[in-house]
């Protein structure tokens, strides 16, 4: 057998990852004392942050040095940190911040989940369902705060996404578009701002749509869209010609999915789509770290959810199981790793 390659590149490479997550770590303890916003309005001392934050002072500076080594505070003076532009995105009091996406990626819930990953790929069941944690969206249904970080941070993805989503597809085609499983609507919000003429419905629960008026209202679109709570997994509002689904499909499994796919095909009119929003993966897959997120989101959904992120021929699979026809696959403009895929119904 061979010897491992003696070359330091590599070596540091490795090394690299066998550390990552412990930069998580503490972005999650710094979202969590909301570090950024103390020291937004100006540099502040270690042990001034240690009483506003009630953490022992020493510790804390070792946190705060961290997070300094790691771009997101500066150390303007020995003891004394300021916020850095990176930082500020970790801000929880300002648009377009990555405060919720923190919260949520590198919180509990998901650190305890990806601590089993041996489990999940002995049994291919996600944690909740071997006594790690809780089924994630029973628990959105009962925690408000649960619910809306995690709506927050799907927002936060979205408004990244959006105006790409609406640059690799033609949406004036449609008369009316459903959202389903919108959320907090800000999707549904930028693609009827971006066409004129076109009316919206944005559909999910009452938890996950619990934002969604005011997001409607202030994109300008309130008097084009309406709000329609329900459960996907029974039935979808009837009688439109496009349904769309931004990161819906990847949380489930393939009979969920085709359940849902299948309330769409129904609901929809004679000639009508359906658009699943979701990365698609390669058949081979390279070493990439542009699409390492792609992968990895794959893992998550084994882990969390029981969901799975798919090629284009699986998501062929499933659309054909709803009586589907997989007719394109549009890109979303790079860096996004996302892909609008078109389908109408089998002939």
């Amino acid at each position: 057998m061979a010897d491992a390659p003696n070359d330091d590149a590599l070596r540091r490479l490795l090394q690299q990852l066998i550390f990552g997550f412990f930069p998580s770590a503490v972005l999650s303890v710094a979202a969590r004392l909301r570090i950024p916003d103390l020291v937004a309005a100006g540099p502040k001392s270690s042990d001034e942050l240690a009483v506003e934050t009630a953490t022992h002072p020493p510790s804390l500076y070792r946190l705060l040095r961290a997070l300094a080594y790691l771009g997101i505070l500066a150390e303007t003076e020995p003891g004394r940190f300021g916020l850095t532009d990176l930082g500020a995105l970790l801000r929880s009091d300002v648009p377009d911040s990555m405060w919720a996406t923190t919260q949520l990626f590198c919180g509990e819930g998901v650190w305890r989940s990806w601590g089993d990953l041996m489990a999940g790929v002995q049994t291919g069941k996600p944690s909740f369902e071997r006594g790690i944690g809780l089924d994630p969206f029973a628990e959105f249904a009962e925690n408000v705060e649960a619910s809306k970080n995690f709506n927050q941070a799907m927002s936060e993805g979205t408004r990244r996404e959006a105006p790409g989503i609406i640059e690799s597809y033609d949406f004036e085609q449609f008369r009316t578009l459903v959202d389903v499983g919108g959320g907090d609507g800000t999707l549904l919000a930028a693609i009827v701002a971006a066409t004129p003429g076109l009316q919206g419905i944005l559909f999910d629960t009452a938890a996950g749509a619990a934002e969604a008026q005011g997001r409607l209202g202030a994109a300008g679109v309130d008097d084009r869209c309406q709000i329609v709570e329900g459960d996907f997994f029974e039935l979808v509002p009837d009688g439109a010609d496009a349904y769309i689904m931004k990161s819906v499909i990847h949380d489930w499994d393939d009979d969920r999915c085709v359940t849902i796919l299948e309330n769409c095909r129904r609901a929809m009119t004679n000639g009508g789509k359906v658009l699943i929003v979701e990365p698609v993966l390669p058949p081979v897959v390279k070493p990439s770290f542009a699409r390492l997120g792609v992968v990895m989101s794959d893992l998550n959904m084994l882990l969390n959810t029981g969901g799975r992120e798919r090629t284009e021929d699986e998501f062929a699979s499933i659309l054909r199981s709803a009586d589907l026809e997989l007719t394109n696959v549009f890109r979303v403009p790079k860096p996004s790793t996302m892909s609008v895929i078109e389908s109408v119904a089998a002939s």
